[in-house]
């Protein structure tokens, strides 16, 4: 059977690529962000693992909304929730 390492993830049969989310609410209602590297949203789901504190702050910004937690890692896991990853 042949894997592969994806994105520093454990190996992998296929990378589980994102879709960004529309905006809900706010004045970017109905946009998308673009991707990774030229954008701010994560292109793959173990992406989300690399993710900075500003990052998520300009995603925060982006959606108006708090992905909230006491350190990083804690926002990224937020920031999953909200993406439903």
């Amino acid at each position: 059977m042949l894997t592969m390492t994806v994105c520093g993830c454990a190996p992998a049969l296929v990378p589980h690529v994102l879709k960004p989310l529309e905006a809900e609410t706010g004045p970017n209602l109905g946009k998308r962000p673009e991707l990774l590297p030229a954008g701010i949203f994560p292109a793959k789901l173990c992406d989300i693992g690399s993710l900075t504190g500003p990052q998520l702050t300009q995603l925060q910004t982006f959606y108006k909304h708090q992905f909230e937690g006491r350190n990083v890692e804690a926002r990224r896991n937020s920031f999953k929730a909200f993406i439903g990853a």
